[in-house]
């Protein structure tokens, strides 16, 4: 295999062919599975979606964070290699947060960065 040619097995980025709905069809991500986090990457920002559907060499995304109005066709999809998962347990109890488990509006009692990483996540 020479450097030009692309091993589609273990392609780790896709394009997006299609939107609508806030569901992204996305081809070139083969290898990525039900459930993954995946990032978008455009011109006009950031966005972050999970794979919801495989279909034969098409993934549907559906978007989590960021708008439909920031997504191109053509634009670059990036793999995470990990599952979405979100905080849970009594320490966001009383807290707003998305549900990727990110903190809106921070409390008192949330206001250090290691009192957010003791909260334990659920997948």
């Amino acid at each position: 295999m020479t450097s030009r040619q692309i091993d589609h097995r273990t392609k780790k980025w896709g394009r997006v062919l299609d939107i609508c709905d806030k569901i992204i069809s996305v081809a070139g991500l083969n290898t990525a599975f039900s459930g993954e986090m995946v990032y978008f990457t455009s011109k006009t920002g950031k966005a972050t979606g999970f794979v919801w559907n495989l279909e034969d060499g098409i993934a549907k995304v559906a978007l989590l964070t960021g708008r439909e109005t920031m997504i191109n066709i053509g634009d670059d999809v990036f793999r995470s290699y990990r599952l979405v998962r979100t905080r849970c347990g009594f320490g966001v109890l009383g807290e707003v947060m998305n549900p990727l488990g990110d903190f809106l509006a921070k409390s008192v009692h949330i206001a250090s960065e290691a009192a957010i990483s003791r909260l334990l996540y659920t997948y």
